[in-house]
């Protein structure tokens, strides 16, 4: 069953709170003040006026192709070129070298993101299927071939476990979702999805056209009137939404 925009609620919100500058290509805010920045060079941790209290780089592994912080303490860094992944801790020092997915004998993985007890969620493209594995690369999920389920190949850019639900999200499309299983539920067409993000029982969409939010277990979406043109990212506390545009991240009440 695919979801669809079936309604949209207009509400006001009110203008931005505060701007930092802060040239990224992704940002993550830490829950404690401060901005995980995905940078030209690796990554940068700057506190709310935009200082660098750190920077990690790690050259030789290529280009990071996405983070995920499901937890404050811990940040996954995945590098799709290897494809492997390195866990950070909130200071972004080193908690793991790097697992190198090819040794664990999953050379075609093309996302990634963390999950509970010391697991990961992975798309691997061998049999176009989401598993999750253990730290010795031992297979605890799988959700079968996508393919005759979705109806298509997929291609997320981004994926995060939250709650009892996998969200995979692709580019200009939207979200497959996932119970705890790795069983596909559904799917929530989301035109023009640029990024997305999840707190408590929220979801936010930026997608081309503005923000849009709705709870994890109910069908109704409401749009935000809120100007978002030239937006890329975004992220969410209990409190507040931070939208990047690439050269500076604003603030707005939630």
């Amino acid at each position: 069953m695919r979801l669809l925009l079936l309604v949209l609620l207009l509400f006001n919100l009110p203008a931005d709170q505060k701007m930092v500058k802060a040239p990224h290509l992704g940002f993550l805010y830490d829950g404690q003040g401060r901005f995980i920045i995905l940078a030209d060079e690796g990554l940068d941790l700057i506190d709310s006026n935009g200082k660098v209290i750190k920077h990690h780089s790690e050259n030789l592994l290529g280009n990071i192709t996405s983070l995920d912080r499901t937890s404050f303490m811990r940040l996954l860094l995945f590098y799709g070129d290897v494809p492997g992944f390195q866990i950070l801790d909130n200071t972004l020092s080193p908690h793991t070298e790097l697992v190198d997915l090819n040794l664990l004998g999953f050379p075609f993985i093309t996302a990634m993101c963390m999950s509970s007890n010391n697991s990961y969620w992975m798309l691997d493209n061998t049999n176009y299927e989401l598993i999750r594995i253990d730290e010795r690369g031992r297979i605890l999920s799988n959700s079968g071939n996508l393919i005759p389920l979705v109806g298509r190949s997929v291609s997320p850019f981004k994926m995060i476990e939250s709650g009892a639900r996998v969200f995979m999200a692709e580019k200009d499309q939207g979200l497959l979702i996932f119970d705890q299983f790795g069983v596909y539920m559904n799917t929530l067409d989301i035109p023009g999805l640029l990024d997305f993000c999840v707190v408590e029982d929220d979801l936010y969409f930026l997608h081309v056209n503005g923000v849009a939010t709705k709870k994890i277990d109910e069908p109704f979406i409401k749009e935000l009137t809120l100007d978002v043109r030239g937006f890329k990212c975004i992220d969410a506390n209990v409190n507040s939404l931070f939208l990047g545009n690439g050269e500076v991240i604003r603030t707005y009440p939630r």
